[in-house]
């Protein structure tokens, strides 16, 4: 079985763009959106997770 090898760089990208996503995630708790609130969060969540 031959394993697929990732490169450094694409664990550093992912890292940032996860750290990016916290840092979007905190600014958009203290935003009033309405009743948009929960879209947002979501929407936030899903494409953290699907860098995952």
């Amino acid at each position: 079985m031959s394993e697929h090898i990732v490169s450094p760089k694409v664990y550093i990208v992912i890292f940032v763009s996860l750290m990016l996503g916290t840092g979007i995630t905190i600014w958009a708790a203290f935003q009033n959106f309405g009743k948009f609130n929960i879209v947002i969060a979501l929407a936030i969540a899903t494409i953290k997770a699907s860098l995952v």
